[in-house]
C-alpha cells in the first residue's frame, strides 16, 4: 500500500488541474462537450491547412531538386 508520502499534495493537485485547464486541449474538450460537431470542423480546418502546407513543401522540394540538377550540370532544357 502507498504511504502518505507517495500521494501528491493538495497544492500539487490544484496546480496540475490549473495546468490542465489552461491547456489548448482542455479548451477544445470543453467546446466539443458543448457541441460535438465542432471536432469535425476543427479536423476539416486542420486537414485543409496541412494540405496547403504539403503542396507548398512539394513545390519547394521541386525547386530545390531543379536547383540541384542545374548545379550538378543536368539542366533540364
Amino acid at each position: 500500500m502507498a504511504s502518505a508520502d507517495d500521494q501528491p499534495s493538495d497544492l500539487e493537485l490544484i496546480e496540475t488541474l490549473d495546468e490542465v485547464r489552461a491547456s489548448a486541449d482542455y479548451a477544445i474538450y470543453q467546446v466539443v462537450e458543448e457541441d460535438a460537431a465542432v471536432i469535425d470542423r476543427i479536423t476539416a480546418e486542420q486537414r485543409a491547412e496541412l494540405e496547403k502546407e504539403i503542396e507548398a513543401l512539394k513545390a519547394e522540394a521541386e525547386r530545390k531538386a531543379a536547383e540541384a540538377r542545374e548545379l550538378a550540370g543536368e539542366v533540364p532544357f
